[in-house]
């Protein structure tokens, strides 16, 4: 982590003694509920778990920033919650409403300079040769008076920043080519980044003007490994539909687990469990699709199959039926035991099996004619 990331951490944590404060005056923090733990966005669907100092002070930064039109920079790896923070932002604003409800994300680091221009500022008839004869709206054009995300913007280019400072600056654009100016006075700007732009800065790969124009709010999204107990397990409930089950044990291997996507990653075992046919996400089989997971990982990265380096260790119960020691699988029976459970839920269907298992369908074929000698 750069010095950057660990001040802003340092003080996300003082912001924390004036969230708890307030909680704890009875003045709650608007869209949170302190009993549930959980941080609702309207017109979603979507929440935030968080019961931690961490996330209450995530929460207490969201509704600061929420009906100002200051510009907001999220940081946080792949898969930390940045896009839904952008969208409480967005949709848990009041000044929003009677304007424009337009939210609009652009990946920055899908578009070379010339297409990532057109695609923020859009072009006007004839503005170059290729063009298309009736123009193009923008993305700042469409999201006026509403949201801009920026995600990835630690991979813009040089030339774009600068084009894109002067829009900052200005609060105003026109489209490439003649054009009149769009007024963006009453338009959120929110950028995103996995990255450290601090040191792209001292780097000279992104620009110090424009760093220090979109950091007039920080706010910086903690990775899976570092989330507290109590919200790891308010997690995990949530993506399982369920309460009351998951084990100290097993929430110090999923911290342990370097999930691919942190909590996407989490979740996507999950569902995957769930599309095998386990009705219940119980710590056997949190286990079961952890280890899954990291064999998938291993034979990706060269391994062989059969090594027995790969263990679910101990994380059964007596209601199990293991009295709290689980069998130590080997990469093969792992796969051949998911392979099984996603035939029995597809009734024999291979295709489905192989969609569902990530197990290509020339592998399966093999693996049932070894099984049934056929």
């Amino acid at each position: 982590m750069g010095e950057y990331l660990k001040l802003i951490q340092n003080a996300q944590n003082a912001f924390a003694f004036l969230a708890f404060d307030k909680l704890n005056k009875g003045g709650g923090i608007d869209h949170y509920d302190k009993d549930k733990g959980v941080y609702n966005i309207n017109d979603t669907g979507k929440k935030i778990i968080g019961k931690s100092p961490h996330m209450i002070t995530v929460f207490y930064l969201i509704e600061q920033a929420i009906n100002k039109y200051t510009h907001v920079l999220l940081i946080g790896e792949t898969g930390t919650g940045k896009e839904l923070v952008a969208k409480a932002l967005h949709y848990n604003s009041t000044r929003h409403r009677p304007l424009n409800n337009n939210y609009v994300i652009v990946n920055c680091s899908f578009h070379n300079k010339d297409l990532l221009s057109t695609e923020l500022f859009g072009y006007s008839r004839g503005a170059f040769t290729s063009a298309d004869p009736s123009g193009k709206i923008g993305a700042f054009e469409e999201a006026v008076d509403g949201t801009i995300v920026l995600d990835e913007i630690g991979d813009m280019t040089l030339d774009v920043q600068k084009t894109l400072l002067r829009v900052l600056e200005e609060r105003r654009f026109h489209r490439l080519g003649r054009g009149k100016d769009i007024d963006l006075s009453n338009t959120r700007v929110i950028a995103s980044t996995n990255k450290d732009l601090a040191e792209l800065v001292r780097i000279g790969e992104f620009r110090e003007d424009l760093f220090y124009r979109l950091e007039q709010t920080v706010i910086c999204l903690p990775p899976l490994r570092e989330r507290a107990g109590e919200d790891l397990k308010a997690i995990v409930e949530y993506f399982a539909g369920t309460s009351g089950f998951i084990s100290d044990k097993i929430l110090e291997e999923i911290k342990s687990t370097n999930f691919p996507g942190n909590f996407r990653g989490l979740e996507n075992i999950i569902l995957r469990g769930k599309s095998l046919g386990f009705d219940q996400i119980t710590d056997e089989v949190l286990a079961i699709l952890i280890l899954y997971m990291k064999a998938q990982s291993y034979l990706l990265n060269g391994g062989s199959i059969g090594s027995n380096d790969l263990s679910i260790g101990q994380y059964g119960s007596e209601k199990d039926g293991h009295n709290g020691e689980l069998p130590t699988l080997n990469v093969q029976e792992l796969r051949d035991l998911a392979l099984r459970r996603a035939l029995e839920q597809t009734k024999g269907n291979k295709k489905k099996a192989a969609r569902i298992t990530g197990i290509d369908f020339r592998t399966i074929n093999r693996i049932i004619k070894r099984e049934t000698g056929s």
